[in-house]
């Protein structure tokens, strides 16, 4: 059917938007208590799909996604503590070995004149 269609016969969407490259109109029934929620997707202006509210698969849904991106961040957060810990301990030994105090120097023990 092409959008005209479906306006003739349902009228105008309660709600509409764009999403992944697909024109989403969303249209929402009650009977009594109940309600009824419809979905009509179109693809170059015709309708592709009709039925049930669509649900993303889990790996796309934001909760789902939220999940994975905290983690990666901690991950991030942990090896970027880890790397500037070994910069502070190789700058440490850099520090050491310019004084020279990275080696045991003895001094020779002198017993004072009278």
């Amino acid at each position: 059917m092409e959008k005209n269609e479906v306006l003739g016969l349902m009228g105008p969407p309660s709600a509409s938007f764009r999403f992944s490259g697909r024109d989403r109109w969303i249209y929402r029934f009650y009977d009594r208590d109940q309600k009824f929620v419809k979905e009509v997707h179109f693809s170059e202006g015709k309708a592709v799909y009709v039925g049930e509210e669509f649900q993303a698969p889990l790996e796309f849904q934001a909760a789902t996604v939220d999940l994975a991106n905290e983690k990666r961040e901690l991950e991030l957060a942990e090896a970027e503590a880890k790397h500037r810990d070994s910069l502070k301990q190789s700058y440490k030994e850099y520090q050491q070995r310019s004084k020279l105090e990275d080696k045991v120097r003895y001094l020779p023990y002198f017993k004072p004149i009278r």
